[in-house]
């Protein structure tokens, strides 16, 4: 069967090139039988490794591969601090950098066919000169952490580097002073992981551990620091998973605007079913700018998917003014029937907002007053490391209305909702969830989401504060706090000399509660085109995808081996197979294990029809066409 498909494409092969030696116009279908007669023959050809080389030290996992724009050089970044680099068409290596960096370097990036750039766990980029290698070029420093990603706009002149710090950094490197280039801090976001910009630099994509990717349209590197200063993505996503308005996010909402000319940032959350994404490690744009091509690893670190993220501008059917109140509120609508509103322990009458599935806060009541009871134990878990530096607003006076713009009690409702929906899950399947405490998933870039309620949920209500009284000695302490029943289930929130009382009661109408939408939270569109599954193998280690020259194919490291991808199964072009009806899986075209251990970097040649793949044990591996 292998001999008659090699023989087909050969006659095809054969048709193809005399048809065009001719001058004759193609028929319709022949580039794509063509091109999957091509992609389907890639077999491993050749291969470099360490081992049958005296000469060469072993150089550790390969990280990343890069071709020279002309397809000339082919420079491996390796663990262990050295750059290898070789003549692609030839297979033979040309010189090896030792101790180019401190540490592992994890990219390179070529500015033209003769410069490129590394970078590195040792927090530094370093420019060199592919025809003299003896020493780097400048050095550059800023970043705090891991550097992971280089990236250049050809049209600003501009090197943008990001790492594990989180921060993006822009570099000038046709203007620099005496002791380095300058560079900016543009953006900054927890839980970074890689930062690309498509062909024309129009557009930065960002993949992070919070299960989603930051798309900014209409890039201007110049004024972005300026534009977005002070969004935390992190936050904003929180708000919209939570539907819960938290002011100081929702101030950031014109940024999602459609009438933006520049620096407009849209989220990208949509994922294949059974596909719980957080981190999202791997990152990559179609050469043609018209999709995003990611790899993640799902919530229970049980499976890894590859997708595909349409990332053109769409068009713009509901303007910002025609939005109705129920699509600027959020991703859901509140179309059920509206219930008598419910009030507070009339026993309290204390400041108290009600907080329902789509919710919004205000105040209910206000007034003093004395009840007994005792003291709330402390049910949520704080989380140390994300969305510091906002605390609650609470006006001296205790009267009018009080804004909440802390983390403290946002977070604490959404573990309380988090811990509602895991007894809701231990209620239908007991042996699904043993595991009883609160847990909040993304430290630092969002949380896990929390599935509709069904008729008889519960409500969360916080129904008041207290401020300890000044006693003399001697006089016992009055506890200040709302009655609780068997039908409420507490916690408090403290901050400073204040407690925050946040019970829950039982809803029996199923329906939501409605409170007053304040602030609009911006909708993300589905944007997801394909998508498949991949091995679940090598757990901590970044595999790197990539897209061959023309777009059509997607090599993904599969195991030990690689495994190409296409958007049908015709070897087609994106444009003309996009899928009508929701996101479809991907093809795949081959599958080889051609490698002694994990495979974690692949690359295309931009000019030959040629793919490289490296392993964890430095064996690189060449793919050609055998026909």
């Amino acid at each position: 069967m292998e001999n008659f498909t090699r023989n087909s494409a050969m006659g095809l092969s054969a048709a193809y090139l005399r048809n065009r030696e001719l001058g004759m116009t193609p028929k319709i279908g022949s580039s794509d039988r063509f091109m999957k007669g091509l992609y389907t023959s890639f077999r491993p050809c050749n291969y470099w490794d360490h081992n049958e080389s005296l000469q060469n030290a072993s150089p550790g996992g390969i990280f990343n591969l890069e071709f020279s724009p002309d397809g000339s050089l082919l420079v491996a970044a390796c663990e262990k601090r050295s750059l290898m680099i070789f003549d692609p068409l030839s297979r033979q290596l040309l010189k090896t950098v030792d101790n180019a960096h401190y540490d592992c370097v994890n990219c390179v990036r070529f500015l033209d066919s003769r410069v490129f750039a590394t970078c590195s766990d040792d927090t530094t980029v370093a420019l060199w000169d592919a025809r003299n290698l003896k020493s780097r070029i400048r050095t550059l420093t800023g970043h705090s952490n891991w550097v992971k990603n280089i990236e250049f706009s050809q049209s600003d002149g501009l090197l943008v580097t990001s790492g594990f710090d989180g921060a993006i950094y822009t570099w000038d490197i046709n203007s620099y002073s005496e002791g380095s280039f300058l560079y900016n801090r543009v953006f900054h976001t927890n839980g970074l992981m890689r930062t690309r910009l498509n062909p024309d630099a129009s557009k930065m994509i960002m993949c992070t551990t919070g299960g989603y990717l930051i798309l900014i349209h209409n890039l201007d590197l110049r004024t972005l620091a300026q534009d977005l200063d002070g969004f935390k993505p992190n936050m904003y996503r929180l708000m919209q998973l939570s539907q819960t308005t938290i002011p100081v996010a929702a101030s950031f909402t014109h940024l999602f605007s459609k009438k933006r000319k520049k620096n407009r940032i849209e989220f990208l959350t949509d994922f294949p079913e059974g596909d719980d994404a957080e981190v999202v490690s791997s990152l990559q744009v179609h050469p043609q700018g018209w999709c995003a091509l990611s790899r993640n690893i799902s919530n229970d670190e049980n499976s890894e998917w590859t997708c595909v993220h349409d990332i053109q501008d769409l068009e713009d059917n509901v303007s910002d003014e025609e939005m109705t109140p129920e699509q600027s509120g959020g991703e859901e609508s509140d179309t059920e029937t509206e219930p008598p509103a419910v009030q507070a322990p009339t026993s309290s009458e204390m400041a108290s907002f009600v907080i329902g599935l789509n919710s919004r806060a205000r105040v209910v009541s206000n007034s003093t007053g004395t009840v007994g009871g005792g003291r709330f134990p402390r049910r949520f878990l704080r989380r140390q490391n994300a969305f510091r530096g906002f605390r609650a607003q609470v006006p001296s006076n205790q009267r009018g209305e009080f804004r909440v713009a802390t983390t403290d009690v946002w977070e604490a409702l959404v573990a309380i909702r988090e811990a509602r929906a895991r007894r809701e899950r231990r209620t239908e399947a007991p042996e699904a969830d043993n595991d009883s405490r609160f847990r909040i998933v993304r430290m630092q870039s969002g949380i896990e989401g929390v599935r509709p309620r069904e008729p008889g949920f519960i409500t969360s209500i916080v129904v008041g504060t207290r401020v300890p009284q000044q006693r003399s000695e001697g006089e016992e302490p009055v506890a200040e706090s709302p009655p609780i029943n068997d039908n409420f289930e507490e916690g408090t929130s403290r901050y400073n000399n204040r407690s925050f009382y946040i019970v829950s009661r039982p809803n029996r109408t199923g329906h939501r509660i409605r409170v007053p939408k304040n602030h609009k939270i911006h909708r993300n569109v589905s944007r997801l085109t394909h998508y498949i599954q991949e091995s679940n193998v090598g757990k901590g280690f970044i595999k790197e995808l990539c897209f061959s020259a023309d777009g059509r194919l997607i090599c993904s490291p599969f195991g030990y081996g690689v495994r190409l991808l296409a958007f049908s199964e015709e070897c087609s072009e994106l444009s003309s197979c996009v899928p009508k009806e929701g996101p479809i899986k991907l093809h795949e075209i081959g599958a080889k294990a051609c490698h002694t251990n994990l495979v974690v970097s692949t690359k295309f040649s931009p000019r030959h029809c040629l793919l490289v793949s490296g392993c964890l044990t430095g064996r690189i591996v060449w793919h050609q066409p055998v026909l």
